[in-house]
């Protein structure tokens, strides 16, 4: 509980990025539906999902490094301990709803597969699929097109399940990206001296 207590701010900064990147996705996911041609939109699609997603990652990874860069300040003068996973630990916090519904859907999906006599249009084993698989779509949108694009790999409900997957996938992605911007924060390394000769530390 302290831990939620004492980042609370950057937890729910991460949330804020992805409700934004969320609704700048869902614009311009609008602006592609005007294209006539199925194969067209679905490139304008993806394009829109990579282009939303690297920069939804960019933004993860500023914020994820500030606090990085304000823990070590903190760490060096003794008032905080060192925690290396604590970047990961807040996005993994900040994207347990988007986890809690992919793997829920995932689940049902499995068992929906598994279970040819559940269906029907009725069934509400179907029913809950479609609500959970509805809201992680709409409040991760930036991921839409990726996911479309892994599912197009197969048909049916297996079509659903692939999508599914790609989404839970991204979250993880997410979480190491996050997890990344906070190691190299609390180490005082820019990215650009992973290309660099310079000495660790060294600023830009």
């Amino acid at each position: 509980m302290n831990f939620l207590k004492n980042n609370s701010y950057d937890i729910v900064r991460f949330f804020i990025n992805q409700m934004g990147i969320m609704i700048f996705s869902l614009v311009l996911y609008i602006s592609c539906g005007f294209v006539e041609d199925v194969s067209v939109k679905a490139s304008l699609q993806l394009v829109v999902s990579i282009g939303s997603t690297l920069f939804y990652f960019a933004l993860l990874y500023y914020a994820a490094w500030e606090c990085g860069a304000k823990d070590k300040v903190r760490i060096d003068a003794g008032r905080l301990k060192k925690l290396p996973f604590k970047g990961a630990l807040m996005s993994l916090i900040a994207n347990s709803l988007n986890l809690i519904l992919s793997i829920t859907a995932l689940i049902c999906i499995v068992i929906y597969i598994g279970s040819p006599e559940l269906h029907s249009d009725t069934s509400a084993l179907g029913n809950a699929v479609g609500i959970l698989s509805s809201v992680y779509h709409f409040i991760s949108a930036m991921f839409i097109g990726i996911a479309n694009a892994f599912s197009t790999l197969a048909e049916g409900l297996y079509a659903n399940l692939l999508g599914c997957i790609a989404f839970i996938i991204m979250y993880f992605v997410t979480i190491a990206v996050t997890g990344f911007g906070y190691f190299m924060g609390v180490r005082d390394y820019r990215i650009t001296s992973l290309f660099s000769s310079r000495p660790n530390g060294a600023r830009d």
